[in-house]
């Protein structure tokens, strides 16, 4: 029987390897052969993502992803911060959330806050 290593544990090698990244492979960073893939199936992961976490779980409230950024930040302080660059040839798009197959479906809460668009924050 082949035993996987419980979820934390991937996250913690993963973020050990991204902490060391700087010391690593040739010009400072880590060397894959592959895209990295987290998850808990087994699954390979999609050809098309860099970066890729697949958790099948019926457990409530359990997040694919959580991310918590705490602290008095000496400037602006971001929790997730993504962007998207270059010339594609159709759009870009730094973010896509979606939501389907629940009694309600919300692809974005707001729960404090304001919610900017085509604003700068210095």
């Amino acid at each position: 029987m082949i035993r996987r290593a419980p979820p934390d544990f991937t996250l913690l090698v993963l973020m050990f390897f991204l902490y060391l990244s700087p010391f690593l492979g040739a010009g400072g960073g880590l060397v894959f052969s592959q895209n990295i893939s987290i998850n808990t199936t087994g699954a390979a992961n999609s050809s098309l993502s860099m970066f890729e976490i697949l958790q099948i779980s019926n457990t409530a409230n359990y997040k694919g992803l959580y991310v918590l950024h705490s602290g008095a930040a000496a400037g602006t302080g971001y929790g997730v911060y993504s962007s998207m660059t270059g010339a594609s040839t159709t759009a870009n798009v730094a973010g896509y959330f979606s939501a389907t197959g629940g009694a309600a479906n919300y692809a974005g809460i707001f729960e404090n806050g304001n919610v900017g668009i085509s604003i700068t924050v210095g």
